[in-house]
Parts: structure tokens; C-alpha cells; sequence
């Protein structure tokens, strides 16, 4: 009996077996792609989810939040080692070919933790020799773990391939170089017939160089003016973020590294003026100019070389103890300074000092000085003031958003 037992075991682990290799015989192995996809977040550019296209039709209640493997296979661009790893999924659902939910479809997206101390999801690498980000080659890998079925309840198998990567917003900025060298990065609103106002911004000391595209990848900048809250209060802007060729400041220091970069103003000038020329639907009485850190340096210089082009200035924890003997020229347009008390990378005094010297010249200033910094509920770099006014959260005394006070000047 005991004999006939273990027969009989061996027998049906064998039929279990024999069973399971028909079961993946019997697939249909199927080729498929998919998409990359990222966001600018208040981090700077963030991969957020992977779209798989299928060449069938797939029954959602077939696909679970573990049947893919997502992880990265990026590729420096700068010849410095960069760490891969597996990318956590947060929600999978089949979708129609714009990402909406649907019991069956070709499509899949697969949603992934996108948030503060997310790893693996970097757009851009840091080049600690050049003090600057650099745009990473984005790659993926998509492994499917668990059959998934057809409409008609086959079960397929697809190899997955990636096909794009898209950047949600930044691919709608069209690229451009100036007459004297400066690239930039431009928004243009649709023609509509009527003029629309034009917002300038500028780059902090990271996102130089020549790729194009680090200036609007490094944090919510030059996007923020293109989310449907932006255009609605400012009448959907044109956006323009040069991107320096190095450094906006000949010279700064921080900590023991200095940075040496050149004057580009009068290139800057030339740049905006062109611009302006070459868009006749651009409102030249609502042109405003802003940015954060070395990129503050860039709008105060930008102000006083050309202060009759602009309705409005925001420079943000401006890396720059700016000269009182030329804040004159600029008493008349209206300014919004920003910055931490806790800023340890550009002494708050800057922005303290600027403040009370347009004060006593009767300038139309604002200031806001934050305690903290903060995103997503936990401290975040001390520096980065910007991320209140980009995400409108920076309001005047009666309650008036960032937006609402800079769209309302005219010149």
C-alpha cells in the first residue's frame, strides 16, 4: 500500500507538471511597446508611469497590480556611474489610448510612487564636477510576471519593448537659440487673436549648459505658468526660460567651490527683445521676469539693463546683494521678493537688504519671508523658497495669490 501510495503521488506531481508546461505552451506570445512618462514635480522631473500599448485586446480583470516588473535602465549622459533599481508600482488598470480607465482595451498603465524620496525616478543626474544637472538617457524595463487574458479569454504573454519617453508639459515647450548663441526653452499659447502676456524665467546655478532642457526639468519654474490655474488667471502667457550657457553670475562661491561663469545680460536683453518681435500677439504692456537663486542675480541685472520692457519682477532668494546705487532705475516696477530665514545656501539678509532699500526709494515692493521650507509635508532644502509662489501658495496681506498680483500688473 505504501508503495502504490507514493506511485500514485508521483503520478499526479507528473500530471501537475506535464499540466503547467501546456498551460505556457499555449500562450500567445505577443510583442508589445510602451511609453515612458515623467512630470516636473516641486523635486524637479520625475519618471511617474510606463504605458504599455498590447497588439490585443486585454480584459482588465485580468491584469493585477503585481503581474509587471517596472525597473529603470537609465544611462548617464555624463559619464558618471548612476544606481538602477526596481521601481515600486502603485496601480495598474487596462485604459483606452488617452489613459482612461476601461474594463478592456490595448492599453495599460502602470502607475508608480512618484513622490519626495522616491529612488530610480530621476530625470536628471547631478555632475558634482560641473555643479550642474545633466539630462539622463531615460530607459525601462517592463517584465510581465503573471498571465494576463484577451477580451475573448486567451491567455497571452507579452514581451515588452520601450517605445518613447514623454514629458508631460515640457514637450510642449518648443526649442530656439537666439542671434548671439543664448538656447531657450518657449511655451506659446494658441492663436486666438487677442495678446496674451509673456513671463520670463530664469534658471538657478544647476541647470546651465547647453542641453536645453535641465532649465525647465530642475523644478517647477517655467511649467508652473503652464498649469490650467496659470492660464486662467494670466490669459494663457507665453513662457520663455533661457538656459546660460554656464553660470548668470561671472563669480560665487559655495561653500570652497567657486563658480565662474560669464555676463550673458546684454545677450539676455537681445534675446527678449527678439522674442517679443517675432510674436505679435505678445502683450508688451504684461511682460514679467522672475526666477530663483543665480537665476534672481539674472532678473535683477535683466531690470536694470532693460527696466522699460517689464510690468512686473519677482526675483526669489536671489543670489545677489544687490547695489543700491542702481535699484533707482527700477523703483517703478512692481516687485515681489521671497526668501527662507533658514536659507543656508544665499544669506536671507540679500533679500532683506533689497527689500528695505526699494522701501525708502517708495517702490511698489512686496516680501515674503517663509520660516521653513517644505514639500509634500516634510522639510525640504532650505533654499528652495520657490516652491510657495510656483505653486501659488505665496498671497498678499488681503489674500491675493502670487499669480493673481503679478497677472494684475500693467505697465
Amino acid at each position: 500500500m505504501k508503495l502504490k501510495k507514493m506511485i500514485t503521488i508521483a503520478a499526479a506531481i507528473g500530471a501537475l507538471s506535464i499540466s503547467g508546461c501546456a498551460q505556457n505552451s499555449t500562450n500567445e506570445k505577443k510583442d508589445g511597446t510602451f511609453n515612458v512618462y515623467a512630470s516636473v514635480y516641486d523635486y524637479g522631473a520625475r519618471v511617474d508611469k510606463v504605458m504599455i500599448e498590447s497588439p490585443v485586446t486585454l480584459n482588465g480583470d485580468s491584469i493585477k497590480k503585481d503581474t509587471f516588473t517596472v525597473t529603470t535602465n537609465n544611462k548617464s549622459t555624463a559619464g558618471i556611474d548612476y544606481e538602477n533599481g526596481e521601481r515600486t508600482v502603485e496601480k495598474v488598470y487596462v485604459s483606452d489610448k488617452n489613459g482612461k480607465k476601461a474594463d478592456e482595451g490595448k492599453y495599460v498603465v502602470v502607475e508608480l510612487e512618484t513622490n519626495l524620496n522616491t529612488e530610480y525616478s530621476d530625470v536628471l543626474q547631478w555632475n558634482d564636477d560641473t555643479f550642474s544637472n545633466v539630462p539622463l538617457e531615460v530607459e525601462y524595463k517592463v517584465k510581465q510576471n503573471k498571465d494576463v487574458e484577451t477580451k475573448d479569454g486567451k491567455k497571452v504573454e507579452l514581451k515588452l519593448s520601450q517605445d518613447k519617453f514623454v514629458q508631460n508639459i515640457v514637450d510642449e515647450f518648443d526649442s530656439g537659440e537666439s542671434k548671439d548663441g543664448i538656447h531657450y526653452r518657449d511655451y506659446k499659447p494658441k492663436a486666438d487673436g487677442k495678446k496674451h502676456p509673456l513671463v520670463i524665467w530664469f534658471h538657478g546655478a544647476g541647470e546651465g549648459g547647453e542641453n536645453n532642457v535641465a532649465q525647465i526639468n530642475g523644478n517647477r519654474g517655467a511649467v508652473a505658468f503652464t498649469t490650467d490655474e496659470a492660464k486662467e488667471i494670466f490669459d494663457n502667457p507665453y513662457v520663455l526660460a533661457p538656459q546660460s550657457p554656464d553660470y548668470w553670475m561671472p563669480k560665487f562661491a559655495v561653500g570652497d567651490l567657486v563658480l565662474k561663469g560669464t555676463d550673458n545680460t546684454d545677450k539676455v536683453v537681445s534675446l527678449i527683445k527678439e522674442y517679443i518681435a517675432e510674436h505679435d500677439d505678445i502683450d508688451e504692456n504684461r511682460v514679467y521676469i522672475g526666477g530663483c537663486s543665480m537665476g534672481g542675480y539674472q532678473t535683477w541685472e535683466t531690470l536694470f539693463a532693460a527696466p522699460e520692457l517689464f510690468a512686473g519682477a519677482f526675483p526669489i532668494c536671489a543670489a545677489y546683494d544687490v547695489p543700491t546705487e542702481n535699484m533707482d532705475k527700477v523703483k517703478e516696477i512692481p516687485m515681489w521678493l521671497m526668501h527662507a530665514t533658514i536659507d543656508d545656501t544665499v544669506p536671507v539678509q540679500y533679500s532683506r537688504n533689497a527689500y528695505k532699500h526699494m522701501q525708502e526709494l517708495g517702490a511698489n515692493v512686496l516680501y515674503t519671508e517663509y520660516p521653513e521650507v517644505k514639500v509634500e509635508g516634510q522639510d525640504f532644502e532650505s533654499h528652495a523658497v520657490w516652491v510657495y509662489p510656483l505653486n501659488n501658495e505665496a498671497t498678499t496681506e488681503d489674500g491675493t495669490t502670487f499669480f493673481e498680483w503679478l497677472a494684475s500688473q500693467h505697465k
